[in-house]
């Protein structure tokens, strides 16, 4: 499973969870071959529109570098809380050192605590659940959460909605009410050529021009929010 998200992103729309099935011979490019439906579900026309994949990283044996998180535990209360971040350090160590109980160690304390000590040390002293994972392990949690939202039935009608199927909708129905004016259905002779229209659509363009890169720049990831 990979990400594959349209630059520039305009919705949620624009990014889609990806299957790989099959690699194309390193001669044709960086093409990639995609369901039809995909190019009217993210709107491209075909002119600068790209497309990236984020893929997941995995270790050298081919398995996801998985993310390890906090685990729950019973409270005084009989509740089921996160444990504690020291709590949490504490049994990362005894499952990757294999010393048994850290509290009761045929080691000596003071053994383990050095052994503790170390290890603490060689994954770069955390402070929170964060820092004691690798930047792979955090780059595939944060890919989850995107393929999670990307994946929900409640998110299907933004996932599955065309672009283009809203832009209809604001242009025909919305866009008149805001210009106070609603366009005649009848054929004017010569619109296009009128120093009205052209000078509205001059603005129109240029004004879109100027503002759709930095706002997709600064979008791309707002929409996952």
């Amino acid at each position: 499973m990979a990400i594959g998200y349209r630059i520039p992103t305009q919705g949620l729309s624009s990014i889609a969870g990806i299957r790989i099935k099959d690699v194309l011979p390193s001669n044709v490019g960086d093409m990639i071959i995609l369901p039809d439906e995909f190019t009217t579900q993210t709107g491209s026309d075909f002119d600068i529109d790209k497309l990236y994949i984020a893929r997941y990283n995995y270790d050298k044996d081919g398995k996801k570098i998985e993310f390890k998180g906090l685990q729950k535990v019973l409270n005084e209360y009989n509740e089921l809380v996160d444990e504690s971040f020291e709590a949490y350090l504490h049994r990362r160590f005894i499952e990757e050192q294999g010393t048994g109980s850290y509290e009761e160690s045929e080691r000596g304390k003071d053994a383990v605590q050095q052994l503790y000590d170390s290890w603490l040390k060689s994954i770069g002293n955390p402070t929170n659940i964060y820092e004691a994972n690798s930047r792979e392990a955090n780059e595939n949690l944060l890919l989850d959460t995107y393929m999670t939202v990307l994946t929900d039935k409640k998110t299907v009608d933004q996932t599955r909605l065309p672009l283009d199927k809203v832009t209809g909708i604001i242009k025909d129905e919305i866009l008149p009410i805001v210009d106070g004016v609603r366009e005649s259905k009848g054929i004017i002779p010569f619109k296009e050529l009128s120093p009205t229209y052209q000078m509205n659509k001059k603005y129109e363009y240029s004004g879109g021009k100027t503002g759709i890169g930095p706002f997709a720049l600064n979008n791309k990831n707002h929409i996952l929010t």
